[in-house]
């Protein structure tokens, strides 16, 4: 499982895993960042960041999922690995969850750096960490204020559906919080967003393409609001086939309002 690398501007390039997982390469003057490593074979993601950038890079994760950094403990390939403090603690547990796809990956809690609060300056590239916990507690997205790109992560999906009811999600009305005070930090920004699956959104011009913007944001936000007071606002369903037992099993509903399907435990509510 190889990775595919599509450059979307001078300075970003996106790799593409076989399973659907992105990440993006960013490349200062001063130093060359790694948003998320996705979970693809290790030894060819160290080959295309090497034809890219001068290894050791620097790497942040969005959010301690083995889809996003499944090749953070690879030797020699990244000089710093940051990570938000509240997802730094659940690394022994996920890397014990996502073990068969970890296997000689794992992650050691010891090599990851808290992420500075006042963000992360490559050279030329400004990134501003924007807190947005609730698919885990240190559920993060960057910033570039500058060229007006916003990398998200799982924070709000990509396109797909949006899985609160992953182990340690946070109960939807503490989401709810989390995505006011995020679009309040944006203010009057209208940032392109560029997600953790990049392809879920599917392709630009084509039938049932969903770009993630703030207005599917704030369709999360409706949702959540509607499960919180039970207002009907989002239509809840069971879905068809149940989800794999590591991630909420039978129980686990979706809540769907326009393009906006977002999985949740009906005991996790408030």
């Amino acid at each position: 499982m190889g990775y595919q690398a599509i450059r979307m501007d001078d300075d970003l390039i996106r790799l593409e895993d076989a399973l659907g997982s992105s990440s993006y390469l960013l490349r200062g003057k001063e130093r060359t960042l790694l948003i998320d490593t996705g979970w693809g074979d290790g030894e060819d993601l160290r080959r295309v960041v090497a034809e890219l950038a001068e290894p050791p890079v620097d790497l942040v994760i969005t959010h301690a999922h083995g889809d996003h950094y499944a090749n953070a403990g690879i030797a020699g390939l990244f000089r710093t690995v940051f990570m938000h403090p509240d997802d730094l603690a659940l690394l022994p547990e996920m890397n014990r969850l996502f073990a068969p796809e970890l296997t000689g990956r794992a992650l050691p809690p010891e090599r990851v750096t808290p992420l500075p609060r006042g963000g992360l300056d490559l050279g030329g590239i400004r990134l501003e960490v924007l807190p947005l916990p609730g698919h885990t507690p240190g559920s993060v997205c960057l910033l570039e204020r500058e060229r007006n790109r916003l990398f998200t992560g799982d924070a709000m999906g990509s396109g797909g559906q949006l899985w609160m009811q992953l182990p340690h999600g946070l109960p939807i009305g503490r989401y709810a919080e989390s995505l006011r005070r995020f679009l309040a930090a944006l203010g009057t920004l209208r940032p392109t967003l560029l997600g953790g699956h990049y392809t879920q959104a599917g392709t630009a011009g084509e039938p049932g393409h969903r770009p993630v913007t703030l207005e599917t944001v704030r369709d999360v936000l409706r949702v959540c609001e509607a499960l919180v007071t039970e207002s009907g606002g989002a239509q809840v369903v069971r879905p068809e086939a149940p989800y794999d037992s590591r991630f909420g099993g039978t129980a686990a509903r979706l809540a769907v309002l326009g393009d906006v399907q977002m999985a949740f435990l009906p005991g996790r509510i408030l």
